[in-house]
């Protein structure tokens, strides 16, 4: 067993299923049957009709159809969102929402935070841990919502809960590509009992070899149990295990076209985490929801050095990191009346991460080791208001209290609807902070254990309509104001509070029903990105994202899922060239599928299908046109 999943085991999972056993016989003979459990990723008052209208969500169904071949390619064709991935599969993933770092995006997996802080990223989540084929259902809300989460939450949320067999099925599925590229999925579940089910599943896969020096290889194992109780919701006990390898050139080397030094970077990495959660009906008119999760990650990451080009060289450096968060979620929810309702509660987090890497400047070993631990006490409270005349309003205030200060977040929500222009017009304004990841308090050579939290506050004003009975739009105009971020100073070789950066744009959805069974959908977001004291720049995030899709089922068993992605201009750099600009892009995508009713299906999909050339980083070429084709049974 590794050092992470022994730390799992003996400082998390013991006390949480002791806590388990407690608050269940505690809750048990006050809770009423028949409940479900309610996740609403912008709100906690649903299913009461008070959440943002900008979320956007991708189920099963959609996931099928479009049969994506990894995570990335599932969030690259969201609204807003501009994805990063120097070196194809073997580089690092990073997620901008509406243009904000990566890092200010909190990430969701079965109730468990997935942010490491102590990665050289600040804390941002490589979603190539997660295999698409492995996801129910995906939500993005844009915006900050701190009022709802606490701290990382200054562009946004991302929630995502994990596929499952049915109690009593089985499903395999596999997929090959014409990049030596393959994936492939196993689960079954059992009941035991008239009181208990066990779900397990497996997965594992191979990115293939198409770009030079970029490799990854991930194996996940998964186990869900459900407990039922005499009265109230079941237990529902979620763990996962991945371990995942990759290489690739490093990202400011140059790529395989510019690096001067051929040697690539290395990870091998392993996460273990744990959720449990059970709801109970105490009155008819209040429910209360506890959410227990524990994730643990381990991460060997060894950059070699990187020779000096336009701009200075790089030294060779090691990440040798273990970070640990446990969290206790405790959320009540009690309705009033039809027109007014509350949610309330605590948030207990535990936050442990350590790093034993080091620098080598030529053969000269410089530590960069550093052990911190954070704990975050937090209580909230968010209420709804129906004023009639299709009127509504909620307001959400939340403090969170870690290392000796405290941060007030709140967010507004206005919805009124237009019933003469069957349509809606609303607005909200929100407050985020992202509390300095350990990496930038701790390394020895860059930190500073003096940071501040960084700010943002956000505003979004919005139309909707159903223009005629197939046609349905919307569009919206937002604010994004960050202040206190975090900026390298090279007079003081460190890391301080100066950054501001002011984000302003618009964004469109079109969906038109051309026919019964033929969709289209339209999306844009254009940005204004305005930097101040800190940065020149932002590198990497493009001003203008748009998208086509088509959605046709046809001869009863058939479906045709494409969409068309375009993303502007982008600053990028590199040692070798220095700062640069990579012109704008389009890729095409493609799956054709068949599903029968005895539960078998067999799709054949096409990446990139006219070869669209990009860089993500300088010298890197982007992966090519790609032949997929898979095959699924369920049962």
């Amino acid at each position: 067993m590794t050092t992470a999943a022994r730390k799992t085991v003996d400082r998390g999972i013991a006390p949480v299923l002791l806590g388990i056993g407690a608050l269940t016989s505690a809750f048990a003979t006050q809770a009423q049957p028949n409940g479900d459990t309610i996740i609403v990723v912008g709100s906690r008052l649903a299913p009461a009709g008070f959440g943002p209208p900008n979320v956007v969500a991708r189920d099963r169904q959609d996931i099928e159809r479009s049969a994506p071949a990894d995570t990335e390619q599932l969030l690259r064709n969201l609204p807003g969102v501009s994805l990063f991935r120097p070196g194809g599969p073997g580089g690092v993933s990073e997620v901008f929402v509406r243009g904000g770092e990566s890092n200010f995006t909190a990430v969701y997996v079965d109730g468990v935070r997935m942010n490491d802080t102590t990665n050289t990223r600040g804390g941002s989540f490589d979603f190539s841990s997660l295999p698409a084929r492995r996801i129910e259902r995906l939500e993005l809300a844009p915006g900050a919502m701190s009022a709802i989460y606490g701290s990382d939450t200054m562009a946004g949320v991302i929630r995502i809960e994990t596929a499952w067999p049915d109690p009593g099925d089985w499903l395999a599925n596999a997929e090959l590509g014409s990049e030596s590229d393959w994936r492939a999925v196993l689960g079954t579940s059992w009941a035991l009992g008239n009181a208990a089910g066990l779900s397990l599943i497996g997965s594992a896969s191979d990115a293939g070899d198409e770009i030079e020096g970029a490799t990854l290889d991930t194996n996940e194992l998964g186990t869900r149990l459900t407990l039922d109780r005499d009265r109230g919701d079941p237990w529902t006990i979620v763990t996962r295990y991945v371990e995942r390898d990759r290489t690739s050139f490093p990202e400011v080397s140059g790529g395989p076209r510019y690096a001067v030094l051929r040697e690539q970077e290395t990870s091998e990495s392993e996460q273990l985490t744990f959720s449990a959660d059970t709801r109970w009906v105490l009155t008819e008119a209040w429910s209360a929801e506890l959410t227990l999760s524990h994730a643990a990650t381990e991460d060997d990451f060894r950059s070699p050095s990187i020779a000096p080009g336009v701009l200075d060289g790089q030294p060779a450096f090691t990440t040798l990191t273990e970070f640990d968060r446990s969290e206790v979620l405790f959320v009540n929810r009690y309705r009033f009346s039809p027109a007014l309702t509350t949610a309330f509660g605590i948030d207990f987090v535990i936050e442990d991460g350590r790093d034993d890497g080091a620098i080598d400047f030529g053969g000269l070993l410089i530590p960069a080791a550093y052990e911190l631990d954070r704990k975050t006490r937090s209580a909230f409270a968010e209420i709804g208001r129906d004023f009639g005349s299709s009127f509504n309003a909620s307001l959400a205030v939340r403090a969170d209290r870690a290392a000796g200060e405290t941060e007030i977040s709140s967010k507004l929500y206005l919805s009124k609807d237009l019933d003469a222009a069957e349509g809606r017009i609303w607005a909200s304004f929100g407050e985020g902070f992202k509390l300095p990841s350990f990496f930038a308090l701790g390394n020895p050579l860059y930190g500073n254990p003096d940071l501040r939290p960084e700010q943002v506050e956000s505003l979004e004003i919005g139309f909707e309509q159903s223009a005629t009975e197939n046609v349905n739009y919307s569009v919206s105009l937002f604010s994004n104001a960050y202040e206190d971020l975090v900026d390298f100073d090279f007079e003081t070789f460190t890391s301080i509070n100066r950054a501001s950066v002011d984000i302003e744009g618009a964004q469109g959805w079109l969906s038109i029903d051309l026919t019964d069974s033929l969709v289209v959908t339209v999306d844009a977001t254009v940005l204004s990105i305005e930097t101040g004291t800190g940065f020149s720049t932002l590198p990497r995030r493009p001003e203008q994202i748009a998208g086509i899709g088509i959605d046709h089922s046809f001869g009863g068993s058939w479906s045709l899922a494409g969409s068309v992605r375009h993303v502007g201009s982008r600053t990028i750099s590199s040692i070798p060239t220095g700062t640069i600009e990579d012109g704008s892009y389009s890729v095409t995508s493609l799956t054709l599928r068949r599903a029968f009713e005895d539960g078998i299906a067999w799709w054949v999909a096409a990446d990139n299908l006219f070869d669209g050339d990009y860089m993500h980083a300088p010298g890197f070429p982007p992966p090519g046109f790609r032949l997929r084709l898979g095959g699924e049974i369920a049962r």
